[in-house]
């Protein structure tokens, strides 16, 4: 096996050819392209999406189940079937919202045709194996 001639560096010390300062704030760490970092991850994983979406639903049913027992526990609502009823509603009607975006980005995929994104340069290219 090669190794590399460079000889040893100082702790906390770069690699060679690598950056030392961080990159800006919101810009992705990666080598991939501009973009394409943990701010993005669920725009085009329709995957992500859903559970994102999932998620969401599940804390909107929380916070207004809490919030209409309270009000039928203060005496503001005295109905507690039609407050459930109108829970139901509230979120179901974001879910159809968050959904519809979900079905845009579906009916763009087909339309346009599924390509796969390309994989991010290796860390092993050929110039860094030359710099050993």
């Amino acid at each position: 096996p090669a190794t590399c001639t460079a000889g040893p560096r100082e702790p906390g010390a770069p690699a060679a050819g690598a950056s030392s300062s961080p990159p800006p704030l919101g810009a992705s760490a990666s080598s991939g392209p501009a973009g394409s970092g943990p701010e993005r991850m669920g725009d085009d994983n329709l995957n992500v999406g859903g559970a994102l979406l999932h998620l969401l639903a599940d804390v909107a049913r929380t916070v207004v189940i809490l919030a209409a027992g309270l009000s039928l526990q203060c005496g503001l609502v005295k109905d507690a079937v039609h407050a459930d009823l109108v829970c139901a509603l509230l979120v179901s009607g974001l879910i159809v919202v968050g959904s519809l975006g979900m079905l845009r980005k579906v009916a763009r995929a087909l339309r346009d045709g599924f390509v796969p994104p390309r994989p991010s340069p290796s860390p092993a290219t050929p110039a860094a194996l030359e710099r050993c």
